[in-house]
């Protein structure tokens, strides 16, 4: 990551769906399976799409389907996930729109070089930009 401020920036972004299937059909993508084990000996599991589009052609999203039997991470510390209040990115707005299709993200597109340009989250606390 690279920022302005701090030296960093997201350097991408995923978009967790319940049906990558239809998400990969209507792009024309392959859905790959993904696997890891996290610090509790735990094994997560998930199968993604759209990842080498998402490298190529900032800001697009990859999107993510978490196995069912997999605690997804940010709630598996069983604390307060954080929650995503808004995704501030630089490109086309038509472009993304069409790879999204129909969402309620909350994001904030605005001109310049294709990018992502900083993260909202909202937590234990407060809010805070990355």
């Amino acid at each position: 990551m690279t920022d302005a401020v701090g030296g960093f920036r997201p350097l991408g972004w995923a978009v967790r769906t319940d049906d990558l299937d239809s998400v990969a059909a209507r792009l024309g993508l392959t859905p790959t399976e993904g696997s890891r084990v996290a610090p509790d000996g735990t094994q997560l599991r998930w199968r993604y799409a759209g990842a080498d589009e998402a490298i190529a052609r900032p800001p697009l999203p990859f999107f993510i389907e978490w196995d069912p039997d997999t605690v997804f991470p940010g709630r598996a510390a069983g604390g307060r996930p954080h929650r995503l209040v808004e995704l501030r990115l630089t490109g086309d707005r038509d472009v993304l729109r069409r790879w999204l299709g129909q969402d309620d993200l909350p994001l904030r597109v605005g001109e310049g070089r294709p990018a992502v340009e900083g993260v909202v989250l909202s937590g234990p606390a407060g809010t805070f930009v990355l």
